[in-house]
């Protein structure tokens, strides 16, 4: 529409930020530049889908807190090359 000139009115779209897929794309790019940024490895975790479960990040966070780490220091420091026989993060 916009090539040929002609006047629409989007109703009930989302902004281009509000996008699942963006916001996302904005957290790996965030992580990458930032690997202790922990609100954006939440979110990009397990996206896509790992088997990395609930009670797994629970657990990380809980590490994480007590020892003082971030979340990905915690995570490479335990987890990184710990797979078990199902292909799932042992703790």
């Amino acid at each position: 529409m916009r090539r040929y000139g002609l006047k629409y009115k989007v109703v009930g779209g989302f902004s281009f930020y509000e996008r699942a897929e963006i916001k996302d794309m904005i957290s790996y790019l965030k992580v990458i530049l930032n690997p202790d940024d922990s609100i954006s490895l939440l979110r990009v975790i397990n996206t896509p889908t790992r088997g990395i479960g609930k009670g797994t990040i629970d657990t990380l966070e809980r590490l994480a807190l007590e020892t003082g780490l971030s979340l990905w220091e915690r995570w490479g420091k335990r987890f990184v090359g710990s797979f078990c026989r199902r292909g799932r993060w042992r703790l």
